[in-house]
């Protein structure tokens, strides 16, 4: 059985709970060596006083139920105690994980799906032999055995949120309800926040390092205190204001609400708390890190649940000059995405308008990709010619170490817009209005573009896709007409930082382009067996600027390649790197 699930760490399942707020990671799992924190609580002391609306975190932004499908609007507190904030936590929980659960139980019976995960993930499975065959025709998308098809499982996720909320955070002994019983904080105990579960079979240099690690995170944790403060406006809702520091900065609101779990994001405040758990000397967020966002899961009814997120203020993460170049702009909006999931209907209705974005990422990254961190180990041997024995052994060439660069890779998006439509009696994903906005995407390194890419360019620079399986092991992709897409490869300007780049990365534009049919479809054949493509409908044109002849597969052909050995060898290096010896061939029975 192929199963979803979510293995969740006590750390990661807050980082779920506090809606995303991602980057949390610090006091379990892999830890980072820190300083005391000293840093951290002068951060949160500045920040709590700091006027500077460029310093972000401002006390001025909306919270959850201010804004545009940012929660539920916040009435007046009504008494709450120990006892009752943990049950409504342990009951909003449950209600809502398996609610999401059983609003996309559906898509185990999907055959689209199912065929989708043995693409992208099927050979991550020990056993790679396909399916046996059933006894009896099995429908597309029907399971055939206990053990066959795709799982949906989100009871572990539920169990470590819980247990992390409940059983880490809200500890009585560690309460306090306000005089006037409308609130009550929590104090975290850094001794059970920071404690790690032990593996099995762990080495006494594991065991050593995990109680380091517990020790630093409990350091960070005096001296920078986590708090959680929770009050009540109805019956079954709560929500939650998590704190940092002596001056208990808030620095994260949520809802967990009978009918939604929703929070607020304030870009400045994730910062202080982000650098509780990571010293600048392990990892430094930008300087200035601006502007809101609002996340929120609602429950429209039994199994119906809809996902949706706010950018309240405009993002704007710069870092200075001698920091990581991690950059991220994006324009306020009040929906730029959007998706609901009806387990009752079994349908899936979404969709995204996002407005130009730029993001940057540390040039460095890209370039460590292209270098081997390992290093390569032979075996070799050799015979005593005196004895006859052969004796081997392991000889490891360390690796090259890639070279050091400062630039920032920075990608600029027009903008990212479409809609998405699932039924689950036609089994069909169906996008429409799928666009990268009004101009070229671009991937630029020190202002020069490397990469650039277009979608339908000559046609409006949008188009539909729909994605089904029509058989067990198949999946089709159909286009709307006349489709095209191009990239262009331009790495001359940064090839110095590479030992080999392919030729097509250093001054190639490459693209593929459907005619001949209203509606052209690929078809992916035999996903559990010999993977085939096949042009099922229209006729598909692979080009580069670099090829003297295009690439054409007509309706009804499978793409093959041609046998190299039948090749001279100046015929072989003359080959496109991609689209060289591809051939129109009828597709195996």
């Amino acid at each position: 059985m192929r199963t979803f699930t979510h293995s969740a760490s006590p750390w990661m399942s807050l980082a779920w709970v506090l809606a995303l707020a991602t980057m949390l990671g610090g006091c379990s799992g892999e830890k980072a060596d820190a300083d005391t924190g000293e840093a951290a609580t002068d951060a949160a002391t500045d920040a709590d006083t700091d006027t500077d609306p460029d310093a972000g975190g401002s006390d001025d932004t909306a919270g959850p139920g201010d804004g545009p499908g940012t929660g539920n609007p916040e009435g007046d507190p009504i008494g709450i105690d120990h006892e009752r904030a943990v049950q409504t936590v342990r009951d909003n929980l449950t209600l809502h994980m398996d609610g999401l659960e059983e609003s996309i139980d559906f898509l185990e019976d999907s055959a689209a799906v199912n065929n989708l995960y043995e693409l992208l993930f099927g050979e991550d499975e020990e056993d790679d032999e396909p399916p046996a065959p059933a006894e009896e025709p099995v429908e597309p998308g029907a399971k055939d055995g206990e053990d066959d098809g795709f799982d949906i499982d989100l009871t572990e996720m539920r169990d470590g949120m819980i247990e992390m909320m409940v059983d880490t955070m809200m500890l009585e002994p560690m309460s306090t309800v306000a005089d006037d019983g409308l609130s009550i904080a929590y104090a975290v105990d850094p001794a059970v926040f920071c404690e790690e579960e032990a593996e099995e079979d762990e080495s006494e240099e594991d065991v050593a390092e995990r109680a380091e690690d517990e020790a630093n995170c409990v350091e960070r944790l005096n001296a920078n205190p986590l708090g959680m403060t929770i009050t009540s406006d109805d019956i079954g809702d709560v929500n939650l204001s998590f704190t940092v520091g002596s001056s208990a900065l808030e620095v994260l609101d949520l809802q967990l609400h009978d009918d939604q779990i929703s929070a607020h994001i304030d870009m400045g405040k994730l910062k202080t708390l982000v650098e509780v758990f990571i010293s600048a000397e392990d990892f430094e967020l930008p300087q200035t890190m601006e502007g809101s966002v609002g996340v929120e899961v609602r429950r429209n009814d039994a199994q119906i649940y809809t996902a949706r997120f706010v950018v309240i203020e405009d993002i704007h993460i710069e870092p200075t000059d001698d920091q990581e170049p991690l950059s991220l702009e994006m324009s306020q909006a009040d929906a730029p995405g959007s998706i609901t999931v009806d387990g009752q209907a079994m349908t899936i209705d979404g969709s995204l308008a996002i407005d130009p974005m730029e993001a940057g990422l540390p040039w460095q990254m890209i370039v460590d990709m292209f270098y081997d961190d390992e290093g390569e180990t032979e075996t070799v041997c050799e015979t005593d010619e005196e004895t006859g024995e052969v004796e081997c052994w392991d000889e490891t060439t360390e690796p090259t170490e890639p070279p050091e660069v400062d630039d920032a890779m920075v990608i600029a998006v027009p903008g990212v817009t479409g809609s998405l439509a699932y039924n689950g009696t036609e089994d069909a994903f169906v996008f429409t209005g799928v666009s990268l906005g009004d101009a070229t995407t671009t991937v630029t390194v020190d202002g020069e573009p490397i990469i650039e890419l277009d979608l339908n360019k000559d046609n409006g620079r949008m188009l539909d896709v729909q994605l089904g399986a029509l058989e067990t092991e198949d999946l089709s992709l159909v286009f709307s007409p006349d489709f095209e897409a191009q990239i262009s490869f331009a790495w001359d300007s940064v090839q110095d930082a590479f030992e080999d780049l392919p030729d097509l990365f250093l001054g190639d534009t490459l693209g593929v382009r459907f005619a001949e049919s209203d509606t052209p479809e690929l078809r992916l054949l035999d996903l559990y067996g010999d993977v085939q493509i096949q042009v099922a409908d229209g006729e598909a044109t692979f080009w580069s600027s670099t090829m003297d002849e295009d690439v054409v597969i007509e309706e009804g052909e499978c793409i093959g390649s041609i046998d190299d050995e039948m090749l001279t060898e100046e015929e072989r290096d003359a080959q496109h790197e991609l689209f060289g010896g591809w051939i129109g061939t009828s597709c195996d029975e």
